[in-house]
């Protein structure tokens, strides 16, 4: 019996701190708008487009798509937020030694990047067509990025190195707000936007983007009709990173209400049994004097003690089943927060006095007469 108590407790835990999690991840989002935004990728054939071509082509695209109706914004953009691994780069601070280089996500970005994905700039710009080819290269860095490298002043028109072989000079022309890169719940970090040309297009629209994936083919068959396009909603990248916890938040939350019952079944069982075989017992209290809510409150006693006694195995447990768990508790949840263990414990004292309460009530009602003529 209480070993179905402490495994109640330690799913109710995993179960809420699941739960909890993934609220968490769903109210704070990426920090760029999913729910109306599409990928849209160009897959042109080998060599058709080289050299110049491939940029004069690049730009009958964005114009073609910025013509259809409904669409707010175009950019481009290589490796996506939140579809896998993202590069970095090795970044210090123009005139500082090669010991200070410091790890930094660097995202590939078109122009109106930021605007496109409704990234807030916090100050300078969004990239510009007249950006393409300037040096030293145009970049955008996070809020992170821009407190770790130049907390003492504005990171406007200042330089950044990457590399410790062959070296680029980057020229920081606006700072943006915390976005998230590989996954959902993972800290904000330094990273920054470098201006790229890339031919994966992302499209803002207005209203649900399912209703633009056929206008936007048209357009773009105009353009290159041997070209093949795959054209999807960003928000199936957003489904995807929250898919791993969901699928936890799941199974641990369907173990953790078998659990409760199984605990409600088993307490019930146990006080009834118990009660049972103190029938006589109670009988005698009953001849004696005991009064009915007295006889009550002694067999919803035993099974509290009994669940108490589950509570302070299972809780220390809680905290164990927890701690190899932390690594994937967004930074915002806290899993050592006390009030969910005491919400978990209150929770299972409020369902055994529920399921002591009912033997109870048959044991009170008893007739002392028939108690005592038991064996």
């Amino acid at each position: 019996m209480t070993l179905q108590i402490v495994l109640s407790i330690v799913l109710l835990t995993l179960g809420g701190l699941f739960t909890r999690s993934l609220l968490y991840l769903v109210e704070t989002g990426p920090g760029f708008d999913v729910t109306h935004t599409l990928i849209a990728g160009v897959h042109t054939l080998p060599g058709r487009y080289v050299g110049d071509r491939s940029w004069v082509f690049r730009q009958q695209v964005l114009h073609r798509v910025e013509a259809v109706p409904g669409v707010l914004a175009v950019t481009s953009a290589g490796i996506l937020p939140l579809m896998g691994e993202m590069p970095d780069a090795l970044l210090r601070r123009d005139g500082e030694p090669l010991s200070s280089l410091r790890h930094a996500y660097v995202i590939g970005a078109g122009e109106n990047y930021c605007t496109a994905l409704g990234i807030r700039i916090l100050r300078g710009r969004d990239f510009e067509i007249a950006d393409r080819g300037r040096k030293p290269t145009p970049v955008i860095v996070n809020r992170t990025l821009a407190r770790e490298f130049f907390a003492d002043g504005d990171p406007i028109g200042q330089y950044l190195i990457t590399g410790s072989g062959q070296e680029d000079r980057l020229e920081v022309v606006g700072v943006a707000a915390n976005s998230k890169m590989r996954t959902l719940g993972e800290a904000d970090v330094p990273a920054f936007f470098r201006l790229e040309l890339n031919a994966q297009l992302l499209v803002r629209v207005s209203g649900s983007p399912g209703n633009w994936i056929g206008p936007l083919r048209s357009a773009l068959g105009e353009v290159d009709r041997t070209a093949a396009l795959d054209i999807r909603p960003l928000a199936e990248a957003a489904a995807g990173a929250l898919f791993p916890l969901r699928v936890a938040t799941g199974f641990v939350g369907s173990f953790s209400v078998l659990g409760v019952a199984l605990a409600m079944v088993g307490l019930y069982g146990s006080v009834s049994y118990a009660v049972g075989r103190r029938t006589r017992e109670f009988g005698i209290r009953a001849a004696l004097g005991a009064s009915r809510s007295s006889i009550v409150r002694t067999a919803v006693r035993d099974g509290i003690a009994v669940l108490m006694c589950g509570a302070i195995i299972g809780v220390p447990l809680s905290l164990l089943a927890i701690r190899p768990l932390t690594d994937l508790i967004p930074t915002g949840v806290n899993p050592w927060a006390p009030a969910p263990f005491i919400g978990v414990v209150l929770l299972l004292l409020a369902t055994g006095v529920l399921a002591s309460w009912i033997p109870a009530q048959r044991a009170a009602r008893t007739q002392p007469s028939l108690a005592l003529r038991q064996d």
